[in-house]
């Protein structure tokens, strides 16, 4: 059977609602570009903007870090520029090199002034010096007296002393020099600010210097170090909470609905604010109800006794129970006032024990809470416990615990179905033929007579006369004016006239008739 396609439902606007959009994840190289885009914009999102964005310097520390660049290349070039000493030949400009070697030459070949093998020593700080002594022999504007010393020295150096010289060092050229001494001092800066200040705040500030001057803040402040010192009682609580829940986490569930919804662990201890409340959520997010623990209302701020409460989303329903001490148990008026706060005294109150809990259902939810840990004081209050809070999802444990279908059992004395398996029966006998029947093949080309025409009425006159019948144009109606043309038309409309106006003896128009007016179609 083929259905009909349903187009989709026009928008009620009037408008052609826009088609789909394809789809783009499957096209080739799609998904895995997505997928790299994703990541970039994840880890942008998550490493940056999360970590490191809150902590990064500020625009002040930039500039006052380019400031200082700026002034310190201001104070080497021009306040205290430095004053270059004990430099070697080889750094010198080509002029002052040759200067050098003509100096050699001349206090070698006029005064004796060196020895060979000084002369060769002092000649080999310059680079190439064979080749500038014979360009300096070209140059026509050398002297006389200075070729005789060049060519003298010349003489006197081994062949292979260009080999054997100092290599010539240049300060190259002005794009570089500019680059070297203002742009990357400046961007090294930048760099050196934000590793300097993600530093300082992610590992030196937080550990070493935070830490000191907190312990001095409080050694000035009392209510601050009081202060401190419950905020790191209530952090390791939290720890420990943390710890004890993942430990709890592991234990077995109900035996009746399996794996609970909500684990938690309420931890009390003296001086902290007792209000715990959890809220108990499936895997999907879906918002089930709440539940928690809180020193009960009609002993409030004695802890002597703790109301455990459930609160059901689906039914609206807040419904609680009260762990008691035995000695606030035994105590005829605190046991009254508990009793005033609760539906039923008799089941809704608890002696707190390691041995007893409170069971809170619902038509959806059940709640169990039992001590873990528990230590009473001196006068017969809570000082310490650990309270185990868990809830179930009675819905989900239904429908994960339907019990299959039976299987049927087979009655005592039958004989084992396995014999049966191979079980083989004849081929049915053919049907009995009634006598004197024919074979059914006889029928097969059996052809029928064409039926007998109509009977046709005496008299009556066949249908095909008729084809082709005019009648004539009716008549002209009688009383009316009109055509055959018009007869199909309204009758022309006769205008309305409004009464004339009768004149009146006694004229009470106080403007004497200037506002008098005449209707439409008046004469």
């Amino acid at each position: 059977m083929t259905f009909p396609v349903q187009s989709t439902p026009p928008d009620p606007s009037g408008q052609t609602p826009p088609a789909p959009q394809k789809d783009k994840s499957g096209e080739s190289g799609g998904g895995f570009l997505d997928g790299i885009r994703n990541a970039i914009i994840d880890n942008y999102n998550g490493l940056y903007r999360i970590v490191l964005k809150p902590r990064m310097p500020e625009g002040i520390l930039y500039g006052i870090g380019i400031l200082g660049v700026l002034f310190g290349i201001f104070w080497a070039y021009v306040l205290a520029p430095v004053d270059w000493t004990g430099g070697n030949p080889n750094r010198l400009n080509e002029a002052s090199q040759r200067q050098w070697l003509l100096m050699t030459a001349v206090g070698t070949s006029a005064q004796n002034l060196y020895a060979p093998e000084q002369t060769v020593q002092l000649v080999q700080v310059i680079p190439n010096p064979r080749a500038q002594i014979e360009a300096m022999l070209s140059d026509p504007n050398t002297s006389q007296n200075d070729r005789i010393a060049l060519q003298t020295l010349l003489s006197q150096l081994p062949q292979d002393i260009d080999a054997n010289s100092a290599q010539a060092i240049t300060g190259g050229n002005a794009v570089t020099n500019f680059l070297m001494a203002f742009i990357v001092p400046i961007i090294v800066m930048i760099i050196l600010v934000v590793v300097v200040v993600l530093l300082w705040r992610f590992l030196i500030y937080d550990n070493l210097v935070a830490p000191v001057l907190q312990r001095i803040a409080e050694m000035r402040d009392p209510a601050l170090a009081e202060a401190s010192r419950r905020s790191r009682e209530e952090l390791k609580i939290q720890q420990e909470q943390r710890r004890l829940r993942e430990e709890l986490a592991k234990q077995s569930g109900d035996a009746e609905l399996g794996d609970p919804v909500m684990t938690q662990l309420a931890i009390y201890s003296p001086g902290r604010m007792f209000d715990e409340s959890y809220e108990i959520e499936l895997e999907s997010g879906e918002f089930l109800g709440q539940s928690g623990a809180v020193i009960a209302e009609a002993v409030d701020p004695d802890p002597v006794a703790i109301e455990v409460w459930l609160f059901d989303m689906f039914t609206s329903k807040n419904i609680a129970k009260v762990f008691v001490t035995p000695q606030g148990y035994a105590d005829p008026s605190i046991r009254s006032k508990l009793e005033a706060d609760v539906d039923n005294p008799a089941t809704d109150i608890v002696v707190a024990d390691l041995n007893n809990n409170i069971t809170i259902d619902t038509d959806k939810l059940r709640l169990q809470a039992k001590f873990s840990s528990l230590d009473f004081n001196a006068n017969g209050r809570f000082d310490n416990f650990n309270l185990q809070m868990r809830s179930w999802n009675k819905d989900s444990a239904s429908a994960s615990a339907t019990p299959p279908p039976p299987t049927p059992v087979a009655p005592a004395g039958a004989p084992d179905m396995s014999t049966y398996d191979n079980m083989q029966f004849d081929p049915p006998p053919p049907m009995p033929s009634s006598s004197g029947a024919p074979d059914m093949s006889t029928y097969d080309n059996l052809q029928f007579d064409p039926p007998p025409p109509m009977p046709s009425s005496s008299g009556s006159r066949p249908l095909s006369d008729y084809d082709n019948i005019e009648f004539d144009p009716p008549p002209p109606t009688t009383g009316d004016s009109r055509g055959s043309s018009d007869f199909l038309s309204p009758p022309p409309m006769t205008p309305l006239r409004p009464p004339p106006l009768k004149p009146s003896d006694e004229d009470d128009d106080p403007f004497g008739g200037t506002g008098d007016f005449t209707p439409l179609g008046g004469r």
